[in-house]
């Protein structure tokens, strides 16, 4: 177990600095509502060997690893935040153990 997040803490971090120094492509930022209120999650997929999208939430950003799902497609990052998505509908863990239900709401500036 220390040994999965080890490795998933370095993938994300050699993901964030790809991204963050334009190493990487990034592809189109999708915008989804999370929560009752709703509060805007925007998670932004980027080209690199792991399968890496950067989820940004209020003042909070997160780089996430896409991880294995029996179905839908599920993203892990550091501290127990994680986003699962299946088409339309998603959950959002994010402090840890909270978790929240979105919907997608489509690309960004559409």
């Amino acid at each position: 177990m220390v040994l999965r997040k080890t490795v998933l803490s370095a993938l994300c971090v050699v993901a964030t600095l790809l991204a963050r120094y334009g190493l990487a492509e990034a592809g189109q930022t999708q915008v989804w509502a999370c929560g009752a209120g709703p509060e805007t999650l925007y998670v932004t997929p980027v080209m690199t060997e792991a399968a890496t999208v950067i989820l940004v939430r209020g003042e909070e950003t997160a780089t996430a690893i896409q991880r294995r799902a029996a179905s839908g497609v599920r993203y892990e990052a550091p501290f127990g935040i994680e986003f699962w998505e299946k088409g339309k509908e998603a959950t959002l863990r994010w402090p840890q153990d909270t978790r929240t239900a979105c919907r997608h709401q489509g690309p960004l500036g559409e």
